[in-house]
C-alpha cells in the first residue's frame, strides 16, 4: 500500500458549499492527489497525497482558476484570512461592512457594477413609457445586456467549472439557463434582475459567513495556549507544585490548576476548590 501524507491549507474567500464543491472537484483530478476535502465553513482544503513532493504551486493555480486564493504561508489557519473585527455594531456599520466586502472582491465588484447598470436600464425603461421611442428601446436593451454580461460572467465561469470539474448541474448552471432563456424571449430586464439578485444573495451569504468565522476566531483566541499542570505526586499537597505546559500536550486524566482570574484552558470536571 502506498503511504500517503496529509496537508491542510487555508483558502481565501471561500464562503459557500458550491465553491467548495468546485475546488474539491478540480483539485481531486490532479496527479498525485489521492483525496481532497474542502470545508467551506472553516475555509480550508485538506489534501491526501500519494507522492512525496507536494504540488503546491499546481494546487494554488487550480484554486486560483475557481476564483479563490490558496494561502501557502500559514497552512491550516483560517483566521489568517480574516480582517480585524468590527468595533461597533448597528445597521449602518453592517451596511458599510458589506459594501467594503463587495468592493474587495472581483466577482462581487462586478455584481455592484451590474446592479448599477440594471438600475440605469430600469430608469431608461421608465422613461420609454412616456417617450415610446424605438431608439430608447434599443438603449434599454443594450444597458440590460451589459448588466447581464458583467454580472453573469462569474456565473458562467462557475457554471462551466461545475460541469467540468464537479460533473454536476449546480445552482450556477441553472441560473445561466434561466438567464439565457429570459434573454432569448426578450425579457432583458427580468434577466438582468435575476443575475443581480442571485449575485447579491451569494455576496450576502459570503459576508455573513465571514462575520461568523470572525466571531468564532475571536472566541478561539480567548483560549490560553498553556496550562498549569499539577504533578502527580503533588495533587494532595497543601501547596501543590505545577509546571506550565502547552495545552496540546495535556492528556486525559491530567489535572490542571486554574487560579482566580485565569482563563480555563481545557474542558474538565472541577475536582477541588471554589472560585
Amino acid at each position: 500500500m502506498t503511504e500517503t501524507q496529509t496537508q491542510t491549507y487555508t483558502i481565501e474567500g471561500l464562503n459557500c458549499p458550491d465553491c467548495a464543491a468546485r475546488i474539491q472537484g478540480a483539485v481531486s483530478q490532479m496527479d498525485g492527489i489521492n483525496e481532497c476535502t474542502v470545508d467551506h465553513l472553516a475555509g480550508t482544503i485538506t489534501v491526501h497525497l500519494t507522492t512525496l513532493e507536494l504540488p503546491l504551486a499546481e494546487i494554488a493555480q487550480v484554486v486560483d482558476k475557481t476564483g479563490h486564493r490558496l494561502l501557502v504561508d500559514e497552512p491550516g489557519t483560517p483566521s489568517s484570512v480574516l480582517s480585524a473585527p468590527e468595533e461597533t455594531q448597528g445597521p449602518g456599520k453592517a451596511v458599510v461592512g458589506f459594501a467594503r466586502f463587495v468592493l474587495s472582491r472581483r466577482e462581487t465588484t462586478l455584481t455592484a457594477i451590474a446592479a448599477l447598470l440594471t438600475l440605469l436600464g430600469l430608469g431608461v425603461a421608465w422613461a420609454n413609457l412616456y417617450l415610446n421611442s424605438g431608439g430608447v428601446r434599443v438603449v434599454q436593451i443594450v444597458v440590460f445586456a451589459a448588466a447581464i454580461l458583467v454580472g453573469g460572467f462569474p456565473l458562467a465561469r462557475f457554471a462551466f467549472q461545475e460541469l467540468w470539474f464537479s460533473k454536476r448541474v449546480g445552482i450556477n448552471v441553472l441560473m445561466v439557463i434561466a438567464v439565457t432563456g429570459a434573454a432569448l424571449i426578450g425579457e432583458w430586464a427580468e434577466a438582468a434582475i435575476v443575475v443581480v439578485l442571485f449575485s447579491l444573495g451569494e455576496a450576502l451569504e459570503g459576508y455573513a459567513t465571514e462575520r461568523a468565522r470572525r466571531a468564532l476566531d475571536g472566541l478561539l483566541s480567548l483560549a490560553p495556549p498553556v496550562a498549569l499542570k499539577l504533578q502527580a505526586a503533588e495533587r494532595t499537597a497543601a501547596a501543590p507544585q505545577t509546571i506550565e505546559v502547552p495545552v496540546e500536550e495535556l492528556a486525559i486524566g491530567d489535572r490542571v490548576l486554574v487560579r482566580p482570574g485565569d482563563r480555563v484552558s481545557v474542558d474538565g470536571v472541577v475536582r477541588a476548590g471554589l472560585s
